[in-house]
């Protein structure tokens, strides 16, 4: 696009290749990957990436994220609000996970409300999932 020169495209460049296929770092979120809920566009942090040298692409991704924050260059980074929130250490509930796995937060819900309306026994009965 070139919109503000180079240097502001290659920071973009950058955000394009973390959030992208070839790097380990991040992943597409449920909602993402499933094409269902809010958010359908983000990405999360891959948690099967715990070599070293995954921990130094993590820390250069926050030291990035840190200066773009720093220099107020607006990048188009695609997470979740729960990223945010937390990086901002804001509180977060369960309905910000709704933002981040629609699916996941419908069975929740769902559990909620049998716990609520059921015995133990009968819970137990119809739900069988351990904890």
């Amino acid at each position: 696009m070139d919109i503000g020169g180079p240097f502001r495209e290659t920071l973009t460049n950058l955000v394009d290749e973390l959030e992208g296929p070839n790097l380990p770092m991040l992943i597409k979120t449920p909602n993402h990957r499933n094409n269902h809920g809010f958010n359908r566009e983000c990405y999360c942090l891959n948690p099967s990436s715990i070599t070293p040298v995954h921990r130094e692409l993590f820390e250069f991704m926050g030291m990035f994220i840190g200066f773009t924050i720093r220099t107020k260059s607006a990048m188009d980074w695609h997470f979740p609000p729960i990223f945010w929130k937390q990086l901002a250490d804001e509180p977060v509930d369960i309905n910000d996970f709704n933002q981040l796995d629609t699916y996941s937060y419908q069975i929740i819900k769902d559990i909620e409300k049998n716990a609520k309306e059921y015995t133990p026994e009968m819970f137990d009965a119809c739900v069988c999932e351990t904890f």
